[in-house]
């Protein structure tokens, strides 16, 4: 038998996600094999199913989501499941069967129910494809286990809590709004119901600029959530606008107080002022007592020497 030169490669290349079981050519044609997790994975998914009682329907996408990547056999899965406390385990597997008893009981599935969510490893051979079915419909009823185990606690206050945050979106909201009602209610989003109550929600709890305008809607635009989004996303992208020309303004004010600031010359260069005399200071020698014509330190001034010599010249 060949195994795949992936898994030959694996430790070269660094990690890389593969389904435990795996096609490759044998010496008959295409055989599954197994490649087993790798204890990256296996931890990355302890860690989500930490919350599996707070949201158990996100464990369950992702527990579909390891089945379409990796395809996980009967022992994998119970690896998986290890991870969950005993209790919720217990629960998800009464769930599992329950779902398979109800469509044996109504003859819409042959067999047994330990045939489809065996208690034991059942051995099944994965190159054998009715066997090999049982493993997929295997993966689905633990997966509707998971999603269904825990009894959803309908909290509606939790639902009102959810506002739209200064720079989200009308859609992103729109979709926070759901994702709400499926995690806290028993109500369906797409429901008629449902739809009449994201209206009023997405009313009540959008921004105060959005909701204002909103409320100005008239009937029977104001129930539609289409039409209600489409004004809120108007609103959104016209803040945006007007952000930024405030923001443009507040740039180009800026910017002029700058250049301004830079023009005007430097009041430290400039001369000192002298402070205003006194009716008996002198404006010469700055002393008070007497006046400039009567300062005596003017009478000391000695003459310029241009001046002695004219008087030279005039005297020849």
């Amino acid at each position: 038998m060949f195994s795949p030169i992936t898994s030959r490669t694996r430790s070269r290349v660094g990690p890389v996600i593969q389904a435990p079981l795996r096609q490759a050519m044998g010496n008959t044609g295409p055989v599954r094999i197994k490649i087993p997790f790798t204890t990256t994975e296996l931890d990355s998914w302890k860690e989500a199913v930490k919350d599996y009682r707070d949201d158990p329907e996100k464990i369950s996408k992702r527990f579909e989501l390891i089945v379409k990547n990796l395809d996980p056999d009967w022992g994998d899965i119970e690896i998986m499941l290890s991870a969950l406390s005993d209790t919720e385990r217990q629960m998800v597997m009464k769930t599992a069967r329950t779902h398979v008893q109800a469509q044996v009981t109504s003859g819409a599935l042959p067999g047994t129910v330990e045939m489809h969510v065996p208690r034991v490893d059942p051995e099944w051979d994965y190159n054998d494809d009715r066997e090999y079915k049982l493993l997929k419909r295997y993966q689905e009823w633990i997966r509707l286990g998971l999603e269904n185990a825990i009894p959803k606690t309908v909290n509606w206050s939790r639902l009102y809590t959810i506002k739209q945050g200064p720079g989200e979106t009308p859609s992103e909201f729109l979709e926070r709004l759901r994702v709400g009602m499926q995690k806290f209610t028993t109500m369906d989003p797409a429901s008629d119901e449902g739809r009449l109550q994201l209206v009023a929600l997405f009313l009540g709890q959008s921004t105060d600029d959005i909701r204002k305008k909103l409320q100005k809607i008239k009937e029977p635009d104001i129930r539609d959530l289409e039409k209600l989004v489409e004004e809120a996303w108007r609103v959104f992208r016209n803040r945006e606008n007007q952000d930024r020309q405030k923001l443009g303004k507040t740039i180009a004010t800026a910017t002029i107080a700058a250049m301004q600031e830079k023009g005007r010359p430097n009041m430290g260069n400039r001369p000192r002022m002298r402070p205003p005399l006194r009716q008996d200071q002198c404006a010469y020698c700055r002393e008070v007592g007497h006046w400039k014509r009567e300062c005596p330190k003017q009478k000391m001034k000695p003459q310029p020497i241009v001046g002695n010599l004219r008087e030279d010249q005039d005297s020849e």
